[in-house]
């Protein structure tokens, strides 16, 4: 028995404990990790998990910025079929279209509204660049891309003034009779409430009754086009039916119409939201009313439930819709970008040049084919004897032009009364870069840089709309106002003459006085440590804190996603 029961304890024993007993030695205990091992696993799941984590942050980035292009590329079709629709019915010149487009010889007075015989004088709104002005000021109506808030309005404190918002329109010269003075901001350009010509130089009046009185629009937008902001805004249904329904006369969609049907607790609201509105959602908030809330006959392009809620939102409480990237910041909107340097046009090149210093390169080689303004096929906007006050023949060259100097002379650039009106009521004409040929050093836009003869520098007039993001950074890489600025009196001006073209710099509009001296209007570029380096040009060392520095701009577009869709993926306007 004895023997058996030793027998079972050996055959339960195993192979290691035999071979430890043989040998005299305990069997092997099982230890705990050392320090140095839980460190080095430590250290592999921390990779692991940075990895996991870089990877995962990457995708979502890249979640984002498809979100975003997606829904830029979508917005990108609507504005362009609306563009190609408004193109395809562009309308007849008007008589101030005529009056700004004349060229005046000599010492001959204007040409008079009327003919000696009483008839309406048909030269002019019978040449093409009378046609071509004529489709610009309709573009512009029916397709603005900003607004600024009215200065009188005060938060908080009641609002009397006929229109809150101002779409950047510039007053047309010229004394209407219209005890609201607001005949001059009529649309189509100097289409008035009432006139007495040839004062205000416009087809409405006691004189031509027919041509009608109301217009198309007021301040830059056409009724139709500008119904979409205040219905979101929060107007009763008179206030954006496009119709004059009494109040104050001659005036459409007026704020007293707005307010007509609204009870007290909704008037209030809608004054509590013009006093939450942020300029920096002004451009989304357009592009949406464009698009989405289009009245009239070119209606809208898309529904509310096209859009999500991660697309469309209202950031600053303004009542007004949004378009927002994936980084929720509105969107910005640009009809006409001039400065904006993309794969689909040519715009002010940027060079860095080491450091926080920068310069800006000609758009085009002297041989290089431009682009072309489908608006301005015969490139009547640029013909030399319009623009230059020096030019052939000494065209434009006397001071009989009903438009006085509208804008101050950009930097001692020749350019004629027509042309600065030009430029004051649609975009710039002169390039932010002096030329040295032609014998002239002194001024912008000089000499090759806007003669549209081969070998010139001169750009197009005319680009596609953009639609930025600001990317990853969510600062846009192109300059733009603050609020304090578009709540002054000056903002249609600083908007049209800068924001517009969607420059990477700022060319400052302070102090400015119709008539005065260049140095009392503009002051270029913006606050900056080091001025960029531009040919023979002296630039004055002001500082503006509240705007951001050129550079400071260039650098925030390296990660912008736009419709331009730029081939590369790293540089100024790429999204890296």
């Amino acid at each position: 028995m004895g023997d058996h029961i030793h027998s079972s304890k050996v055959i339960l024993m195993s192979t290691a404990d035999k071979r430890s007993r043989l040998k005299g030695v305990a069997p092997p205990r099982r230890l705990a990790f050392t320090l140095i091992e839980l460190l080095a696993v430590m250290v592999i799941v921390s990779i692991l998990l940075s990895f996991i984590l870089i990877a995962a942050l990457d995708a979502q980035r890249r979640a984002e910025e498809r979100a975003t292009q997606t829904l830029i590329a979508k917005l990108d079709a609507g504005i362009s079929d609306r563009l190609d629709a408004l193109m395809q019915t562009l309308p007849s010149a008007n008589y101030a279209h005529g009056y700004l487009a004349a060229i005046y010889i000599g010492t001959n007075t204007i040409p008079p509204i009327q003919t000696p015989s009483g008839q309406l004088n048909s030269q002019l709104r019978t040449s093409l660049r009378a046609q071509t002005i004529a489709a610009y000021d309709y573009i512009k109506g029916e397709m603005p891309d900003v607004f600024s808030v009215d200065p009188n309005f005060t938060p908080g404190g009641s609002y009397s003034g006929p229109y809150p918002f101002n779409f950047a329109g510039m007053g047309f010269p010229g004394t209407p009779i219209d005890p609201n003075g607001l005949g001059n901001y009529m649309l189509p350009m100097g289409h008035m409430v009432a006139n007495s010509p040839p004062q205000s130089f416009g087809d409405g009046g006691v004189t031509f009754p027919n041509l009608g009185l109301t217009g198309s629009g007021i301040y830059g937008a056409s009724y139709n086009a500008a119904a979409g902001i205040y219905r979101n805004l929060g107007y009763g249904p008179k206030g954006y039916d496009g119709v004059d329904n009494g109040g104050i006369t001659g005036l459409v969609d007026d704020w007293q119409e707005g307010m007509i049907e609204l009870t007290g607790q909704q008037a209030g609201q809608v004054q509590a939201n013009i006093a939450n509105h942020l300029h920096k959602t002004a451009r989304s908030e357009m592009l949406y009313a464009i698009l989405v809330e289009g009245s009239g006959p070119w209606g809208s392009v898309f529904r509310k439930d096209d859009f999500t809620d991660r697309e469309v939102r209202d950031t600053d409480g303004d009542g007004l819709p949004e378009f927002i990237d994936a980084w929720g910041q509105p969107l910005q909107f640009f009809r006409w970008p001039l400065f904006y340097h993309s794969s689909f046009q040519i715009g002010m090149n940027q060079v860095t040049a080491g450091g926080s210093a920068w310069n800006l390169t000609n758009p085009y080689t002297n041989w290089q084919e431009r682009e072309r303004d489908p608006l301005d096929p015969t490139n009547q906007l640029t013909a030399p004897g319009w623009w230059s006050t020096t030019g052939v023949g000494g065209l434009a060259a006397n001071g009989n032009s009903p438009f006085p100097a509208v804008l101050p002379q950009p930097w001692g650039a020749p350019m004629s009364h027509g042309a600065l009106a030009f430029a004051a009521f649609f975009h710039t004409l002169a390039e932010p870069l002096q030329s040295s040929s032609g014998g002239s050093t002194t001024g912008l836009g000089q000499g090759s840089f806007w003669d549209p003869v081969v070998g010139s520098s001169r750009r197009a007039y005319y680009t596609k709309p953009l639609i930025l993001s600001g990317g990853l950074d969510q600062t846009p890489g192109v300059f733009l106002y603050p609020d304090s600025f578009t709540r002054g009196g000056g903002a249609s001006l600083g908007l049209i003459a800068n924001e517009n073209s969607a420059r990477a710099f700022g060319l400052d509009l302070i102090d400015f006085t119709p008539g005065q001296p260049t140095s009392a209007g503009f002051i270029p570029w913006t606050n900056y440590s080091n001025p960029p380096q531009i040919s023979a040009m002296n630039f004055p060392s002001t500082l503006i804190p509240d705007k951001p520095s050129s550079f400071d701009i260039q650098q925030a577009s390296q990660d912008d996603i736009t419709n331009h869709n730029l081939s590369t993926t790293v540089g100024v306007g790429g999204s890296n």
